[in-house]
């Protein structure tokens, strides 16, 4: 059959019918198209939404540990000069302690000395007395 005789045979009402049935499948056609492309639309959005969801975790992650990084270095950073500081103090009370001891030396010194010269007074009151009394 050639198109010229087909033609012939859908000329009368025929003709309508296939033009129907080919809109009618046209228009399924369409929608399953639609359906297709709602469907690749669908799944290319749930996609980009597990990135953005697995982007936002990773930059949390990684803010939360930029946050722990820091307090880590702040601690860190104040021990330090905690440690300075009882450092100071430490060497404070050492010359404290030295000064202290230089005192009491001296003192002791001076003890000594004054034990010497009053044992020398008693010894030379005595003789004092020895040579009265002759």
């Amino acid at each position: 059959m050639t198109i010229h005789t087909l033609a012939l045979t859908l000329e009368g009402g025929s003709l309508y019918g296939v033009v129907g049935a080919a809109a009618f499948a046209g228009i399924i056609a369409g929608f399953v198209v639609n359906k297709v492309l709602a469907s690749q639309a669908l799944a290319s959005a749930k996609a980009k939404a597990a990135d953005t969801i697995a982007r936002a975790e990773s930059d949390a992650r990684a803010a939360a540990e930029k946050v722990r990084v820091e307090a880590d270095k702040q601690l860190l950073d104040r021990k330090a000069t905690i440690e300075r500081e009882i450092e100071t103090e430490r060497n404070k009370l050492r010359e404290d302690e030295r000064r202290l001891q230089k005192r009491e030396d001296l003192f002791d010194r001076k003890e000594e000395a004054l034990t010497l010269k009053e044992q020398t007074l008693g010894r030379q009151a005595e003789q004092l007395k020895g040579r009265e009394q002759n």
